[in-house]
């Protein structure tokens, strides 16, 4: 597979239940599991990222890369 034809889709909106909230926003080295997710994707195989949280950690994300993409969405 050549490197920038692939656009990664990271599901990261469940409900986090079991982690005492979303675990999308757990600290890993002081940043949110999610964009630790989505730049590893990036830094592996992939041209663009579409990262898929809840509304409320969206809102908390800081996304400074125009690689990653963000949308919400209500279902877990």
């Amino acid at each position: 597979m050549s490197r920038g034809l692939v656009t990664t889709l990271v599901l990261a909106a469940g409900r986090g239940t079991r982690a005492g909230g979303p675990k999308a926003l757990l600290a890993v080295n002081g940043e949110p599991l999610a964009l630790v997710h989505a730049r590893a994707r990036l830094a592996a195989e992939s041209e663009r990222v579409i990262l898929v949280v809840r509304a409320s950690v969206a809102i908390v994300l800081r996304v400074r890369d125009a690689r990653i993409t963000v949308v919400t969405s209500d279902a877990p």
